[in-house]
Formats: C-alpha cells, sequence, structure tokens
C-alpha cells in the first residue's frame, strides 16, 4: 500500500529526475556541439592561417631573392634563407592538418622546386657572374614557379574557408535538430507534467473533497448520506474509512439515547401507576377506619344493653385503639414512602431535562423509586392484614353484642 507522502514523493521525483535528465541531455548536447564546433573552427582557422602565412612567406622570399639579386646585398639572402628555414616548420604543421593530401602534396612540390632553384642555381649564378648570369633564370622560371607555389597555397587556404563554411552550415542544420529534439523533450516533459497533476489531482484532491463534503455534512445534524467510497489505499482511505465510522457511531449514540429515553418514559409511567395504585389503597384504608370507627360508636350503643360485656368491650376497644395507632402510623409511612415517591419522581423529570448524560444517575433514582414502591407493597400488605384484624375483631364484637342483647 502507497502511502500519501510515497505517491508526492515519487512524482516529485519523477519530475525531478526528469527535469535533471533533460537538463543533463541538453547540457551534453550543447557541449558536445560546442567542442564539436570549436574543434572545427580551431582546425580550419588554424589551417587557413598556416595556409596563408605559407603565401605570405613565398611572397616575401621572392622579394628577398629579387633583392638580392638586384642589389647583391647579403641580408636579402640571409632573410631568405631564414624564412625558408620558418617554412619547413610551418609545412610540418600543416601536413599535421590536411595530411598527404594531393592539394598538400602539389603546393609542398611546387614550393620545394621553387626553392631549390633559388638555392641551387640563382644564389649561385649571381656568386659566380653576378646580375646578368641570375637574372635570366629569375625571369625565366623564379617568377613562374613562385606565382604557381602562393596560387597552391592561396587554395588551400580558399578550400579551408569553404569547409568552415560548410561545416558551418552543418553545425546550423545540426542546432537546428537539437532544438528540434529539444521541444520534442520538453513537450514530452509537460505532457508527462499533466499526466502526474491529474494523477495528483485523481488520487488526492478528489478523495479529500468527499471526505469534506461528508464532514460538513455530519456538521450540520445530517446522517443520512452514504459511505464515503474512495479507490486508493493510503492515509486517504484511512481517513475516509474514520469519517465513516465517526458517522455510524454518532447514528448508534442517537439510537441508544432513544432507546434510553423510551425506557425512561415507560419506567416514569410504572412509578406514576404504583403512585396512583399506592393513594388508592390509602383511601381504602382510610374508609375502612371510619367504617371501623362507626362500628366501634354502634357497639359503644350496644354496650348499654349489657353491662357484663362493658369490660370486655373495654379490652376489644383499646386493642382497637392500638391497632388504629398502628394503623395511623401505618398511613403516616405510606404518605412519606408516597411523598418520597413524588419527590424521586420530580427529581427523575429535572435529571432527564438536564442532560442525558445522567442516564445513570436515573437508573438508580429509578432502582431507589422501586425499593420505596417495594417498602410501599409491604406497607399495603401490613394494612391489609391490619384491616382484617380489625374486621375480625369487629365482627367478634358484633357477635358478643348480639349475644348480649339477646340476653
Amino acid at each position: 500500500m502507497k502511502s500519501l507522502r510515497t505517491k508526492l514523493f515519487m512524482s516529485f521525483s519523477v519530475l525531478i529526475v526528469l527535469v535533471i535528465i533533460l537538463g543533463t541531455m541538453g547540457t551534453m548536447n550543447l557541449r558536445s556541439s560546442n567542442d564539436k564546433v570549436k574543434e572545427m573552427i580551431d582546425k580550419n582557422y588554424e589551417l587557413v592561417d598556416l595556409a596563408n602565412e605559407m603565401s605570405e612567406n613565398v611572397a616575401i622570399r621572392v622579394i628577398d631573392a629579387r633583392g638580392f639579386v638586384m642589389y647583391g646585398d647579403e641580408t636579402y639572402k640571409n632573410a631568405f634563407l631564414d624564412l625558408t628555414s620558418e617554412s619547413k616548420e610551418t609545412m610540418e604543421k600543416l601536413s599535421v592538418f590536411i595530411g598527404d593530401t594531393e592539394e598538400y602534396k602539389e603546393a609542398l612540390e611546387k614550393t620545394k622546386r621553387w626553392e631549390d632553384l633559388i638555392i641551387d642555381d640563382v644564389i649561385p649564378a649571381y656568386e659566380r657572374g653576378g646580375y646578368e648570369a641570375a637574372i635570366p633564370i629569375m625571369e625565366e622560371y623564379c617568377q613562374i614557379w613562385s606565382m604557381e607555389a602562393i596560387d597552391e597555397w592561396n587554395e588551400i587556404k580558399t578550400d579551408a574557408g569553404l569547409t568552415l563554411k560548410d561545416n558551418a552550415g552543418g553545425i546550423i542544420s545540426s542546432s537546428k535538430g537539437l532544438i528540434v529534439n529539444n521541444v520534442i523533450v520538453s513537450t514530452i516533459a509537460i505532457l508527462v507534467g499533466f499526466a502526474l497533476v491529474y494523477y495528483l489531482n485523481r488520487s488526492l484532491v478528489v478523495p479529500i473533497k468527499k471526505v469534506s463534503r461528508s464532514l460538513e455534512t455530519i456538521s450540520n445534524n445530517d446522517l443520512t448520506g452514504d459511505d464515503i467510497v474512495v479507490n486508493s489505499k493510503d492515509e486517504i482511505l484511512v481517513l475516509a474509512n474514520s469519517t465513516n465510522n465517526l458517522k455510524n457511531q454518532f447514528k448508534k449514540i442517537l439510537g441508544n439515547l432513544s432507546d434510553k429515553s423510551h425506557a425512561l418514559d415507560d419506567s416514569a409511567t410504572q412509578l406514576s401507576e404504583n403512585t396512583e395504585r399506592t393513594s388508592s389503597i390509602y383511601r381504602d384504608v382510610a374508609r375502612t377506619v371510619e367504617e371501623i370507627a362507626l362500628g366501634a360508636n354502634n357497639q359503644a350503643h350496644d354496650t348499654e344493653k349489657g353491662s357484663r360485656f362493658v369490660e370486655d368491650m373495654g379490652l376489644v376497644l383499646n386493642k382497637n385503639n392500638d391497632y388504629v395507632e398502628k394503623l395511623n402510623e401505618s398511613t403516616e409511612t405510606v404518605d412519606r414512602l408516597k411523598n418520597q415517591g413524588v419527590s424521586s419522581m420530580i427529581e427523575l423529570v429535572e435529571k432527564t431535562e438536564e442532560s442525558q448524560r445522567a442516564t445513570e444517575d436515573i437508573h438508580q433514582v429509578i432502582i431507589s423509586t422501586n425499593e420505596s414502591a417495594e417498602r410501599i407493597k409491604e406497607a399495603s400488605e401490613m394494612i391489609e392484614s391490619i384491616s382484617d384484624q380489625t374486621n375480625l375483631l369487629a365482627l367478634n364484637a358484633a357477635i358478643e353484642a348480639a349475644r348480649a342483647g339477646e340476653e
């Protein structure tokens, strides 16, 4: 699974590598082209310079040879010999640049032929016979052969210039091709950049927008939307799953709160019913007490009929008074428990309105209320037992009174 950081790193790495490759290729091509241009220019300009130097060398030596023949000055002769030595060095350099080509051989041969004529024929002729002996040779051969040598070196110079021009055209064509290649490579780089932008948009921007819209929906209390579905397997997937889990947890919490609210309503209803039932029992107990009191009055009238049973009836009444006191105590207990139940109910309602987070406390109150209801039930059972005993005593008293009346 590729992480978000890995995707970004790989994308920018591809861009950086592509830029480095393009820069390296451009630099290498430019350096290669520059090296070739420099090499070609250096070679051809050196060749042109050397050929021009040889042409000038021959021309100057022609002047020196003619000056020596016309004036007999040894300075011209020495200058000629020095330039001849220099020409040999120049021609060796030329052989390195152009090799043993036909043009070079021909120029070398004609130059050598002219040099040999001057050294071997003209100078010795002048030394033997002076101007008259040397000038015919100069006029007949030296003028023509020197011009041929100069023309050969000028032709080499011209050919070197043409070669330089042709190579310049090739360099221009090569530069155009290099520009075309750079344009193609740059176009490919731009397309790759667009592809990376599209890839990042599909894998990062679109899923993040989905998560953002889902979170905005949740913040508006709308949990009815569908879960987020993304195709990536990185942190975006983790973020989408976390958002889906958050929404589902909210749904569960609201469902649990709704269930607990219904359960609380049911408990409150049951408590109200128990309270109503307790009140009904209390009314029944009061009615029974009234009936007992009425029966006691009737029994008092009946006791006048028989003095023998007055004392017994007094005892019975004393017992009834004890039972009545117990009944009053039980009634007070019932009333206290009822008040406790009502207070618990009020407290339960207040707790419910304050916060649903107090559900556990409300549960404890309900348990306490149930315990109160159990105590009310026990009191009711005790009251019922007292009532039964009272009824039994009243019945006994009525039987005794009836017996006393019969007697």
